[in-house]
């Protein structure tokens, strides 16, 4: 015999191998040979039942292979795909546990997740504390205890390995705040202990074998001899036990808790679940390869003697006072249960924080401030306290329960209660209709079979309770009873199992047939259902009802305008509102949806809801759901634009639709509340003035179709119209890149009389100027109060513009990002041609906003002038580079004629100017040449841009730098009119004459002339500033990204501006650029690398942080962003843009 402390000793020991293991595995980030690790892991699902209580039910039924673990084979090899799709889903949904994965598929229900949370920690709360009976058990057999609870709580070593249990379970499960985050520390602590079990139970199925009989065949002979098999054929099950038990298995492996998180949530790609598939088949049938000789041995040994069947594994090399084998029997057992234990309370306190506490927290956070539940910190340690508490539960459950029950009942009774979870999570996968109503009433009623027919029996059992209703049934009535419900004659186990799958199932199937699921789960279940069954289900379209309707509005239209529809339109008594909805209401509902997401999302939103087995419904409301918040944003901030301006505007679209307007023009026309509405046809909004008599004309008809073929044509125009009333208005019309127009409309009624007036005091007698004089006085002192209003305004609206336009240039870049994933999802689809039309015309309307952020910068007097001095052929020879190209693409020749001089003014700028001008020049050069020459003369230089093209009019060399100003009448002309305008405003602010001559037919010429000084330096010098202008001082630069094609890319980039570069992909390598070279002077960085490790950890962990750093990535999460910019570094989206990157490179060094 072994003493105590020898004993827990080991089991120390044991555990601090554990802890060195998963210490070691944590360090190393990626375990070696991932498949067999994963597949070992598996191995959890072996606990102490597997050790010890498999070999119980080999000496009662004679089964040589654990039906549970043949149930598990079998889903291994028939219900593979099953089990893939499983993963899969997880994986793409970053599931946290097998109750966010069944609430998920039923529209994410928080109430469900609760109820599948609780009844897991009952079932799984009782089969912990069985593990820590189990190792108690295993503990007095060797010490030779009397299996007593007398003895205090610190006097039991059960309860101090429980503690470190929990200790270990918190360090290396409750660190990381998303539980689907890869865990190495304990996958590998998990193979390990796997394997360990493994050993123990072959070495003693051997020693059972071969040292304690001479063979297999010798052990079964000699049972024969003793009538051991007539024993066990006197006690064994019938066949529908071993069937019952075989579902089981098959059930619990995708239902247990610490199965589901270890088989899916751990999982890192589909080459381990490759490796598992027959990994774990293999090592089940390798774990119970003896179980049927031990249990045939212990039955021959211990003949006639009270030694439980449960302990015959550790019992027998005890028998034999062979101590190496019952201490590695010990381990074995150890193992299995310690695995167990450690995996359950990790898996339950995720289920118990997520679905208890923080909904619990978020619920009253909605009452009593606007807190979003537990913050990272909190919810960790939650975790922590909740892994405690679960433990300490389970081994005070332990000491109650003692040896009342065997393990293999324990874990049948666990396996059937969450067989409950079955149908809602496996029949889910294919059936559409299921509701999380009935998920939740069929899990209830199942649960309420199980207390019923188990749970109840075995606490009257355990408490020694001699109720003769258990047998005989409540008032008498022997088909309620307990113990043979209905009077099927039935083990228990089976029996519960069949009756409360038997509820669940119908419940699950009969409740949606009274109460259809929600348009929420129905958009979830296109996540979760198989796509096979797509192609048998009908084209026909179904009519959507009151409810539907109400869902769509709620999710895509305005509030208020949604409740309108709904107190008009919608029945009073809510349960019609099942009934189907006439066309009317729906043309309606979509009307108010495309105020929000456009008509074309809006009509196919409502076609996927009519049949929504035909497309992917789910993935189209995500897109229009993103992609209507990026339409919110920019219509709200066009808005308050606009509104800001004291002018009328209405901007309508390539299908000449309403889409924005301001209260000025709704104003200035007097149109009633209903006139206006995003979506209407301009048409019927002229011919609404028309027939209110706003303008004249002989044909109503006529003047409508003239007004719109202005608009088609997409031509500018402005004139003024005078009203009945009255009032005189300027229209001012602009195309828009892509299609459509914006209009502004001036009230000048006043202006007109003003200058009515004028012209009439012109016109007078000599003999009324005096009288006059007075009059014009007062009109000049009217019209100068005019200008200084208009005046101001144009100020103010400059000013609005340089900070509102920054604004939008932002969500256009996402709506972007937006438009080209729906093009890659699109393919072949209707779609896709929408898709390419809406990236176009965000492009253009990018490229116009950047253009007025330039523009307005300037006219606000924000714009920053950067003096250097540099030599002119840096500035020069560029623009050759560039414009060379797009000479000889037009069958133009480009000249270039240089000078050696040196500059001091702003580079950028000049090299701005210099790009706007010869732009213009190839642009309107059809033949002939484009020359940019530098004219040195007395300390000046003087830069001529000069071309053979179509010139420019006298009448419009006055106004050719305003904006939006453009040569030529063509509705395709290329450009938006603002170049010559910037360019302009450029040389203003630098203080540089620009003069321009040009003659109709022959060309155009502009001359700039700025100070300057002849360079002294000898060539070489020159060639080495022009190098240094673009190799940023030879910096020294470290770059860090785990794809090695864009850090070639990048090292190449930054090579060429003559940087000295060297590259790692992780920690690792960072090291050994730290330990071979000096520190650079500058980091790149990607913030996301491989195994879900961050670019600032591994800095961190290299020591790095105190030097400078850019941080880039491609994931555009508002708390990526936060997180790098707390930390001190600047950030760039990818893909990275060489001007932006060498900008953000000189600031920072």
């Amino acid at each position: 015999m072994f003493s105590i402390w020898s004993i827990s000793l080991l089991a120390i020991v044991y555990l601090a191998i554990l802890f060195a293991v998963a210490g070691w595995a944590d360090k190393r980030k990626v375990l070696p040979f991932k498949g067999l690790t994963y597949g070992l892991s598996l191995g959890v699902y072996c606990t102490s039942w597997a050790f010890f209580g498999t070999t119980a039910q080999a000496a009662y039924n004679g089964w040589w292979l654990a039906p549970t673990y043949a149930g598990t084979i079998l889903l291994f090899i028939f219900g593979w795909q099953v089990y893939c799709r499983i993963a899969h889903i997880c994986r793409q949904q970053k599931i946290t546990s097998m109750a966010d994965f069944i609430a998920t598929r039923y529209g994410q229900s928080s109430s469900l997740s609760g109820l599948i949370s609780l009844i897991s920690v009952i079932a799984i709360v009782p089969y912990i504390s069985l593990q820590l009976s189990a190792t108690a058990q295993s503990i007095n057999l060797l010490t030779d205890r009397a299996a007593t609870q007398s003895h205090e709580v610190w006097a039991d070593s059960t309860f101090y390995i429980t503690i470190v249990l929990a200790l270990f379970a918190i360090l290396f499960g409750a660190r990381r705040l998303k539980p689907s985050e890869h865990n190495p520390g304990l996958i590998a602590s998990i193979a390990f202990e796997s394997v360990v079990k493994l050993l123990a139970f072959l070495a003693v199925g051997l020693y059972v074998c071969f040292a304690l009989f001479d063979s297999p065949v010798a052990l079964f002979e000699k049972a024969h001899d003793l009538n051991i098999d007539q024993q066990v054929a006197a006690t064994q099950s019938p066949t529908y036990v071993y069937v019952a038990h075989t579902l089981l298995g098959i059930l619990a492996t995708l239902c247990l808790p610490r199965q589901f998180h270890m088989s899916f949530i751990e999982k890192n790609n589909d080459k381990e679940l490759a490796s598992a598939r027959w990994l774990f088949p293999i090592y089940l049938l390798l774990i119970n390869l003896f179980i049927l000789p031990i249990a045939y041995a212990g039955l021959i040994y211990f003949q006639g003697q009270e030694v439980g069947y449960d302990t015959f594994v550790l019992a027998l090399p005890m028998a034999a006072d062979d101590a190496f084998v019952a201490l590695l029997a010990f381990l074995g057992g150890f193992s299995a249960a310690t695995s167990m234990v450690i995996v359950s309370s990790i898996v339950l306190s995720v289920m118990i924080t997520n679905d208890f506490i923080n909904q619990f927290i978020l619920r009253r956070s909605q009452l009593t401030s606007s807190s979003r539940g537990l913050d990272k910190n909190n919810l960790l340690h939650a975790r922590k306290i909740v892994i405690v508490l679960i433990l300490l539960l389970s081994y005070f459950t332990h000491r109650v329960l003692g040896e009342s029950t065997t393990l293999a009942n324990v874990g049948l009774m666990s396996f059937t209660l969450v067989a409950q979870f079955s149908p809602a999570m496996i029949i889910g996968l294919w059936w559409r209709q299921a509701s999380c109503r009935g998920a939740q009433l069929g899990i209830l009623s199942g649960f309420i079979i199980w207390g019923y027919t188990l749970l109840l029996p075995n606490i009257a059992g355990g408490l020694g309770s001699d109720s003769l209703w258990l047998v005989n049934g409540p008032w008498g009535i022997s088909w309620l009873a307990p113990t043979d419900l209905f009077s099927l004659g039935m083990e228990s186990i089976s029996q519960a199992l069949l009756l409360s799958l038997g509820a669940n199932c119908l419940v699950y199937f009969l409740v949606p047939l009274f109460s259809r699921a929600t348009l929420a789960e129905r958009l979830q279940s296109n996540k979760f259902v198989s796509q096979l069954s797509d192609s048998r289900v009908s084209n026909h379209l179904q009519p959507l009802s009151y409810h539907d309707l109400g869902a769509l509005m709620q999710r895509f239209a305005e509030k208020e305008a949604a409740q309108s529809l709904v107190n008009h339109y919608f029945p009073d008594d809510k349960s019609k509102w099942k009934r189907p909805a006439n066309v009317e209401l729906e043309l309606l509902v979509e009307r108010e949806m495309s105020a929000v997401i456009g008509g074309a999302s809006a009509r196919l939103i409502l076609d996927v809801a009519k049949n929504e087995q035909r497309q992917p419904l789910e993935q189209v409301a995500e897109f229009v759901d993103e992609a209507s918040q990026v339409l919110k944003f920019n219509r709200d901030l066009l808005q308050s634009t606009i509104e800001n301006i004291q002018q009328g505007i209405s901007v309508v679209d390539s299908e000449l639709r309403l889409v924005a307007w301001n209260q000025g023009y709704k104003n200035m026309f007097a149109y009633p509340d209903d006139a206006l509405y995003i979506g209407r046809p301009v048409a019927d909004i002229i011919r609404f003035n028309a027939e209110r008599g706003l303008f004249s004309g002989e044909s109503m008809t006529s003047e409508v179709e003239k007004r719109l073929a202005y608009l088609r044509q997409g031509s500018a125009y402005k004139y003024q119209r005078s009203h009945n009333d009255g009032r005189v208005f300027e229209m001012q019309g602009n195309p828009l890149p892509g299609g459509g127009f914006v209009t502004t409309y001036t009230d000048i009624t006043e202006f007109v009389k003003q200058q009515k007036a004028l012209t009439e005091a012109n016109v007078s007698l000599e003999e009324k100027v005096a009288a006059r004089t007075l009059a014009l006085t007062q009109a000049n002192q009217e019209l100068s109060m005019a200008k200084q209003v208009a005046e101001q305004a144009t100020v103010s609206k400059t000013r609005f513009f340089a900070a509102a336009s920054h604004d939008l240039l932002q969500p256009f870049n996402a709506a972007s990002l937006f438009c080209s994933l729906m093009n890659e999802k699109a393919q072949d689809t209707e779609l896709k041609e929408l898709a390419m039309n809406i990236k176009n015309s965000l492009g253009s309307a990018e490229e116009l906003l950047s253009s007025i952020l330039e523009l307005t910068k300037l006219d606000s007097g924000s714009f920053k002038v950067q003096m250097s001095e540099f030599a002119a052929s840096s500035l020069v020879e560029p623009l050759r580079n560039d414009y060379e190209a797009l000479a000889r693409e037009k069958g133009l020749k480009f000249i270039i004629e240089t000078c050696d001089v040196r500059l001091h003014t702003d580079k950028a700028l000049l090299r701005r100017v210099l790009r706007n001008l010869l732009s213009n020049a190839i642009r309107y050069t059809e033949q002939g040449e484009v020359r940019l020459k530098m004219q040195y003369d007395d300390d000046h230089v003087s830069f001529i841009v000069e071309d053979t093209g179509i010139g420019i009019a006298s009448s419009d060399q006055q106004t050719i730098f305003q904006e939006f100003k453009q040569l030529g009448a063509k509705p395709s002309a290329e450009g938006l009119g603002l170049g010559l305008a910037i360019t302009k405003r450029i040389c203003d602010l630098l203080k540089i004459p620009l003069v321009m001559g040009s003659e109709l037919g022959k060309g155009t010429q502009f001359t700039l002339t700025l100070p300057c000084r002849v360079s002294t330096a000898p060539a070489q010098a020159k060639g080495a500033e022009a190098s240094q202008e673009t190799e940023l001082g030879q910096l020294r630069i470290w770059l860090l990204d785990n794809d090695r094609n864009v850090l070639e890319a990048l090292k190449q980039l930054l090579e060429n501006w003559g940087c000295e570069i060297s590259t790692a992909t992780n920690l690792v390598e960072l090291e050994e650029l730290k330990a071979s070279q000096a520190l650079p002077q500058l980091l790149i960085i990607d913030y996301q690398l491989d195994d879900g490790v961050t670019g600032l950890e591994v800095i961190e962990q290299a020591a790095l942080t105190r030097l400078p750093a850019i941080v880039n990535t491609a994931n555009h999460d508002e708390g990526i962003r936060e997180l790098v910019l707390d930390a001190g570094y600047p950030l760039l989206y990818k893909p990275l843009k060489a001007p932006a990157l060498k900008r953000m490179i000189k600031r920072l060094t």
